[in-house]
């Protein structure tokens, strides 16, 4: 869930992040970040029924948090080892993004299932307020360290969120094959 809030909240501070870096003076274009990132996200999301068939969910979700580290790398690269941020170079990245998160939440459900934890009506709705609260609380905190800080708050964010995430991965799955 925490994965998921934060290359949400990618998707909606990109075009701030882009004309406050001046990567592109056209609102127009800075938008257009945002929509390669959802394109990114409804292409992931048609690919994955098919590949479910034939793929463990497992499987899936680590190939799904390569295309995120993947999507993080490139943008790292893009925004801090080049003098100037080029615009094709966010929008590489926001598309990987997308493709990478498109189909994390429900695989994650799958996978939580696979592990035991009972998925009725009440976990599912605990799972999705938690998504929403998320989806609401993560982009409005970040937009006050925007404004506060720097547009590089963006790259921190997204790297501590996934961090987190790895770290949480590795522990459930240690925890998990404990006798």
């Amino acid at each position: 869930i925490m994965l998921y809030s934060a290359v949400f909240n990618h998707a909606g501070w990109i075009s701030a992040y882009s004309l406050d870096t001046d990567v592109t003076a056209s609102e127009a274009r800075a938008a257009y970040l945002s929509s390669i990132f959802f394109f990114g996200i409804t292409l992931g999301r048609l690919l994955s029924v098919p590949t479910a068939m034939f793929v463990t969910p497992t499987k899936m979700m680590c190939f799904l948090i390569a295309l995120v580290w993947v999507g993080v790398a490139l943008f790292t690269t893009v925004t801090l080892f080049q003098a100037q941020a080029t615009y094709t170079g966010l929008v590489v990245s926001c598309a990987i993004l997308g493709l990478g998160i498109s189909s994390i939440y429900p695989v994650g459900l799958t996978i939580a299932q696979d592990y035991g934890v009972v998925m009725d009506s009440r976990t599912i709705s605990i799972c999705c307020i938690g998504a929403v609260a998320g989806e609401a609380v993560v982009p409005a905190c970040f937009g006050l360290l925007m404004n506060t800080f720097t547009p590089v708050c963006l790259l921190i964010s997204l790297c501590v969120s996934l961090s987190i995430s790895l770290c949480l991965s590795v522990y459930l799955s240690l925890i998990s094959s404990l006798p």
